[in-house]
């Protein structure tokens, strides 16, 4: 002998239920996009070196030396920019010379290799991946760069492009 259990749905609880479904799709379809668009924002230090890293390799002969050293600076600390200029921009300007390189570089990806931030300052290092745009040839060459970026002045800032024994060393 089986029974059988009957469940009434009474009218007043169907539309009830209805409404508080509607409701909740609504929020979900007002705050859902807000909430993805906040948690793949890129974050402070990941703009900081994506934009150094473009900075740095964007390099064209046909511009004066002063041109490029501006815009690394624009996105340097001070003390990372005086050191640029005073001897990384001379070693690399004079290859750029040298070679008639003319290049815009565009990253199309980056991630956190390291955070290194001890109680005397914040700083990261970052992998950035770039496309380099040859302005005579229109040829593109991928490749990537290890950043450095420190927390400056209450904003990330690039530091630097890494040496490959920094790389390795930051890797272990």
């Amino acid at each position: 002998m089986s029974k059988t259990k009957q469940f009434t749905i009474l009218p007043k609880h169907l539309i009830g239920s209805v409404l508080i479904f509607i409701v909740i799709a609504v929020l979900l379809y007002t705050f859902i996009p807000e909430i993805f668009a906040w948690f793949s924002q890129p974050k402070p230090a990941e703009v900081a070196a994506v934009e150094g890293a473009q900075a740095f390799l964007s390099t064209d002969v046909n511009q004066d030396r002063s041109v490029w050293e501006k815009s690394v600076c624009q996105v340097s600390s001070t003390d990372a920019c005086a050191v640029f200029k005073n001897t990384f921009a001379t070693m690399v300007w004079a290859g750029v010379e040298k070679n008639q390189v003319r290049q815009s570089c565009l990253a199309t990806g980056s991630k956190l290799i390291q955070d290194v931030s001890a109680e005397s300052e914040q700083r990261q290092i970052w992998l950035v991946k770039l496309d380099c745009a040859n302005l005579k040839t229109n040829e593109t060459n991928s490749g990537e760069v290890h950043v450095s970026v420190i927390y400056s002045d209450d904003a990330w800032m690039f530091e630097r492009i890494l040496f490959e024994q920094e790389v390795q060393r930051a890797e272990k």
